[in-house]
C-alpha cells in the first residue's frame, strides 16, 4: 500500500510539473507561446485570461477564509489581488492551486518562480506550514 501511494504522490507531482512548467515558461516571456517538448499548449492570451480575477463582488462576500484573504478566483485557480489583506510578501498577479488535501501550487510570473507543496490529508486546506514556505520563499528573493 505504501509503494502504490508514494507512486500516486511522485506521478501527481510529475504531472503537475509537466503542466506547470510551460505556464511559467510563457511567463517569464509573455511574448512567446506556452511551449512543452517542443509544442505549443497554451498562447499568451489564454495565459493573460486564466490569470484574471472573474468574481463578482456578490460573490466576493462569500469567498472568505483564511487562506484566501487578499485573493480573487478565475478559471480554477486563485490569483493575488491585494497584498495587505493577504498578507504576504508575494507578488500581486500571483496565481495557482490549494485544495482539500493540502496541496499547494504557486505561479509567479513577475518572479519567474513556481514553489509547489503536496501532502495527502483530507480538509487540510491551506496550512500554516504551507504560508510559512511561501513567505520564506518570497523573502529570500533578491
Amino acid at each position: 500500500m505504501k509503494t502504490l501511494l508514494l507512486s500516486l504522490l511522485i506521478s501527481t507531482s510529475i504531472a503537475n510539473i509537466n503542466f506547470i512548467s510551460p505556464l511559467q515558461n510563457v511567463s517569464a516571456n509573455i511574448n512567446n507561446s506556452t511551449i512543452s517538448n517542443g509544442k505549443r499548449i497554451l498562447g499568451r492570451k489564454t495565459i493573460e485570461f486564466m490569470t484574471q480575477d472573474k468574481l463578482t463582488s456578490e460573490q466576493k462576500v462569500n469567498y472568505q477564509g483564511d487562506g484566501v484573504r487578499g485573493y480573487g478566483y478565475g478559471s480554477l485557480m486563485r490569483i493575488l489581488i491585494d497584498k495587505e489583506e493577504a498578507a504576504t510578501n508575494a507578488s500581486l498577479g500571483e496565481f495557482g492551486w490549494d485544495g482539500w488535501t493540502g496541496n499547494y501550487v504557486i505561479m509567479d510570473q513577475k518572479e519567474n518562480i513556481v514553489f509547489m507543496y503536496f501532502i495527502q490529508r483530507c480538509d487540510s486546506g491551506v496550512t500554516p506550514v504551507v504560508r510559512k514556505l511561501r513567505m520564506a520563499t518570497y523573502a529570500s528573493l533578491e
